[in-house]
Order: C-alpha cells, then structure tokens, then sequence
C-alpha cells in the first residue's frame, strides 16, 4: 500500500530557501516584449474526477510522533464507520525509584488530556473505552502507519464517559511522591478512567532492576492500548505532550498517602523516546463511499474526501497538455461542496483545511504539491483549502486552491503523474471530511481558472 508520509516540515524548511526562484509569475517576466507574448484566461478546461480509496498514513517515526490522537467510532451517513484507537509506551516519571515496605495501592488512574479543538461532530456524546494492557513491544527506531496492529488482551478498564472541554478542579497531593498535604488545583479538560487495581499493584511491586532503565522497564511493561466501544456521531482527541498526562498510582506506605507517576510522553529536543501511535480502521458497509469503492468503474454523483486515510478525490485535466510553450501566471482550482440526501450537515461540517497532493516520480507516493509547501504558514491567503459558505441555502460552498507552480511543471516534464489528489490536512489528526458535486455537474460544475502568458514559437 502505497504510504503518505510526514515529511512536511522538512520539505516546508527547504521549500521557504527557494521560493523566489520557483515562483512561476516571474519566469522571464522582465524579458518579455508585447510582440512576443500573449496573456490568456481559461475557464473551460475539462475536469476528470473520481473517489478513491486512501493510502495509510505515518503516524510515528523516530524523528516525530503525532502531537494530538484522535478517539471514536464514528458512524457517518455518506462514509461509513471510521475507528480511532491509539497504542502507547509508558515509562516511570523517575529512574531508580524503590517502593519499599509492602505499598499497597489505592487506585490508579489513566489521565488523558482533551484536545479541545480537535473534535469533529458531535462534542456532547459519551464514549466508551476500553483499556489493555499491550502483549508486544513497540520500537522507539521503527517508523508506523495508520494500519499497524499490536496484540493486547490483558482488560484494564471499561468505562464510559461524556468529555468536559472546561477546566475542573481536582485534590492532589502536594509533592510528586505524594508527601505533604492533599491540596486542589484546576486543570484543563482530561479525561480520568480509573485502571485495575491489579496492575497498579503489579508496577509498585516489580523489581527494583525494572527502574534502573526505561528499557528494561519497558521490557516488561509493554505499553497500552485504548479502544473505542460502541457508536459515535463524530470523533475527540487527546493531547498527550501535555504535561498532565500519564498513569498516576496512589498507594499507601508506612500509612502515609503517596502518589506516582508513569509518562506517556518522553522527548528529548523534540525526538520522541517512547512511541505513541494512532491506528484507524474502516468499515464502509453499504454507504456511497462504500459503494464507490467497491466498484470504482460505476458512475460517481460525487467526489468524496476524508482525513484519516480515508478517501481522497482524484482530479484531472485531460486537455491542459495541449498547451505547449507557456508560462503559468495564476492556475486556481474551484469546487463545489454537495448536498446530498441522508447527510447530517449538523454534526459532519466541510473539513477546516484541504490540501493538493500528486504522486512523485522516485517511488509513487503522495506528497504534497509546491503550492501548498511554499504558502508556509500563510496557507489560507497563498493556497486556499479552505471552505467559504454559499450566500443562501441554494447557493453550494465553494474550496478555492492555488497551484500555479504545480501546473507550471507539469508543463515542463518535471512530474510524470499529472493527476491531483484532494486529502484532508493534517490528515493523520483531523476525522473531517468533504462531499462535493462531480466536476461535470452541469449545474455546479468544478472550474480550473487559468491565467498564462503564450510564447513565441
């Protein structure tokens, strides 16, 4: 399977150094004379497009983890199920920790901070979690896809639960090893499911040699795996570089109350020490997009687009290589957002932010296309991907994208593939997704306005 992989803030570094120089507005603009050349505007090229099925995403690597996971069952009306589970190590707060003179544990607990903003859907539904204890090792040095699976049949917890997305207040003990008075404090929203005593016990009670190092730690603490259970309109996310994360045990020695702490996050300048990783899985049914894969060759009422390795929409213009000889001013792709019978456009909203990807030469695999590299962080004024609203319920929203200097080379030969793939972005952390019409609706027909300067043969 053909692998999307996360190399955008390498390529955006390397991208800003030559940005004068790949901008195609200004090719030879000063060398021009007015018999020699001919600015000419388009608006009626052809526009293929179909639904295709996604490539899997990098979700870990050993230069970068995903900042934010995303957790649910997402049942859609257009697109099916999508599942949202997440796979992480855990190492103790501190190394050479002695538990000594038979703690016995209280409870323990799982904290798992919300991301608040990467909610897709409904955000006042419960889930239901499910947590195992993990029977494989991952490997800080290995790099993960959204399809990897990992063994876990030792049950934790199950607990449903309604996510808060406002700060609560808590009683904690006043010192990391919990020495001192409980005191209360407010923290952000999380989420807190209380684990098996048993397993609480099993980390308190371990060899002392187990805390001399993280990995022989993790030798035999193998890490977690959090499942979602049951149905979901939508999908919420946690955010475990925060530094309230973790697993907390609070026990009891020598009659005094303490507390310890287990990272699910561990870093150094930025390089992850403990994997964590997303895994998404599908269940399409008999839903359009459903339908649409299974039999590629059938007509298509829609282009279909969803994050998570879900589906992109394939575009291409089959007359534009006609053009020979000529200089890109401005290429803008517009299209048209659908409403389609049976859709819930309450809790599924238009996805924030799209991105243009084709397929590179070395080895097939999509990447994004310079357009969106070099708009760096102005990407809604110098790309687009966003979603403007029509002016009235008869009116469809519209996505506007720019992608002057991937035509341009198109043009030129530097690019083998000339088809466009239509992805969510950032694809691996956002459960968003778009409908739109097909770009030969006739009555919303998608549109490639194109501005170039014809040369003299």
């Amino acid at each position: 399977m053909k692998k999307f992989v996360l190399g955008f803030a390498f390529a955006l570094m390397a991208s800003f150094t030559f940005f004068c120089c790949t901008d195609p507005t200004g090719v030879g603009a000063g060398l021009l004379r007015e018999d020699q050349a001919n600015v000419v505007f388009v608006d009626t090229f052809k526009i293929l497009s179909q639904t295709v099925k996604g490539d899997s995403v990098q979700v870990f690597s050993p230069l970068g983890a995903l900042s934010r996971h995303l957790f649910g069952r997402m049942v859609d009306p257009l697109f099916g199920v999508t599942e949202a589970s997440y796979y992480s190590q855990f190492v103790p707060d501190s190394n050479g920790t002695i538990f000594i003179n038979k703690p016995v544990v209280d409870s323990i607990v799982l904290v798992l901070p919300v991301d608040t903003i990467g909610f897709y859907g409904s955000r006042s539904q419960p889930y239901t979690m499910e947590v195992y204890e993990l029977d494989e090792s991952l490997s800080r040095y290995s790099t993960y896809f959204s399809d990897t699976k990992f063994n876990a049949s030792n049950r934790l917890a199950r607990v449903q639960f309604t996510p808060r997305i406002d700060s609560f207040n808590v009683n904690v003990f006043a010192r990391p090893r919990g020495l001192g008075d409980v005191v209360s404090f407010k923290l952000p929203a999380q989420v807190r499911i209380p684990l098996a005593k048993e397993f609480g016990q099993r980390l308190i009670n371990a060899d002392t040699s187990l805390y001399l190092l993280d990995t022989t730690f993790l030798s035999t603490f193998k890490g977690l795996y959090l499942k979602p259970v049951g149905n979901n309109v939508g999908m919420m996310s946690f955010n475990l570089v925060s530094n309230r994360s973790g697993i907390f045990v609070y026990y009891t020695e020598d009659g005094v109350h303490r507390q310890f702490r287990y990272l699910l996050d561990l870093q150094s300048n930025g390089v992850p020490l403990i994997p964590r990783l997303s895994s998404f899985r599908y269940d399409r049914g008999n839903s359009i997009l459903g339908k649409y894969l299974a039999d590629p060759s059938k007509a298509q009422d829609y282009m279909m687009v969803q994050g998570l390795g879900g589906a992109y929409g394939k575009i291409s213009f089959p007359s534009l290589s006609k053009l020979k000889n000529v200089i890109v001013n401005q290429a803008e792709l517009v299209l048209q957002v659908a409403k389609v019978p049976g859709d819930d456009p309450v809790n599924f909203t238009p996805a924030a932010q799209l991105a243009l990807f084709y397929r590179n030469n070395d080895d097939g695999h999509l990447q994004l296309i310079d357009d969106f590299i070099l708009a760096g962080t102005s990407t809604t004024t110098r790309f687009g991907g966003t979603y403007t609203a029509g002016a009235d319920d008869n009116t469809p929203g519209t996505y506007k994208m720019l992608l002057s200097n991937h035509l341009q080379k198109v043009l030129q030969g530097k690019i083998n593939d000339p088809n466009l793939y239509i992805g969510v972005f950032p694809r691996s952390e956002k459960a968003s997704r778009t409908v739109f019409y097909n770009t030969n609706n006739p009555n919303f027909k998608a549109k490639l306005r194109f501005t170039y300067t014809q040369l003299s043969k």
